[in-house]
């Protein structure tokens, strides 16, 4: 049996440590569920990402964007999930590739938002908050969230009706089909994209996703 030490213990940071795994969207906004449990240091990325199956509140046909020890490229595979990693050294290789290069420093200019939330988190961290969040908020939509219900602060723009800023292709079309059906005339553009999101396309698509590469 393993002792408590070694199930702590982070090779990485050779010392006994907890680990969280923690999400954010493109600006920096990190949202209740994308917070994990505490896990022992000695969990991988990999697995960690894979136990607390973060990966699927990402809708389908997304990206995510992880750093070099997230080698979860099959995972989101799976789940129709495109991953965007940081290329790692080969063993023997001196010198990258231009567009391994180029790739790096893409991502690293866009991991900006989420090395900024991991500092804020370090700095004020309370393990109450972490711990025992209940996935529930009382808080005011975030004005950087674009599928918001009845918001009313200031400052918040409802986007609803602009269909081309928010929907995925399927979404989309699906809209377009509703809007010129006649039956749907007295519909606002409002209503139309209400009808769409109730129809919850990334989760339909991911399904379909999973159906076809079961069948191969």
């Amino acid at each position: 049996m393993k002792s408590v030490n070694a199930i702590l213990y982070s090779a990485y940071k050779h010392h006994s440590t907890m680990k969280w795994l923690v999400g954010c969207d493109p600006i920096g906004t990190i949202w209740n569920e994308s917070i994990s449990d505490g896990y022992p240091g000695a969990i991988s990325d990999p697995i960690q990402t894979l136990v607390t199956e973060i990966l699927a509140q990402i809708p389908f046909g997304c990206a995510v964007e992880v750093d070099k020890g997230f080698l979860i490229e099959n995972e989101c595979i799976l789940l129709g999930i495109h991953c965007i990693r940081p290329m790692k050294m080969l063993k023997g290789q001196t010198q990258q590739s231009k567009e391994d290069v180029a790739l790096t420093q893409k991502v690293g200019k866009t991991r900006i938002p989420i090395e900024q939330a991991m500092s804020y988190l370090l700095q004020n961290f309370k393990l109450g908050f972490i711990q025992q969040h209940d996935g529930k908020t009382t808080n005011r939509p975030c004005k950087a969230e674009i599928r918001w219900y009845d918001g009313k602060d200031d400052g918040l723009f409802d986007v609803r009706p602009l269909i081309d800023l928010w929907g995925n292709q399927s979404e989309i079309k699906r809209w377009r089909e509703l809007r010129v059906d006649p039956a749907n005339a007295e519909l606002s553009d409002t209503d139309i994209s209400e009808i769409v999101l109730n129809e919850d396309w990334p989760s339909r698509l991911r399904k379909e996703h999973i159906e076809r590469l079961s069948a191969l």
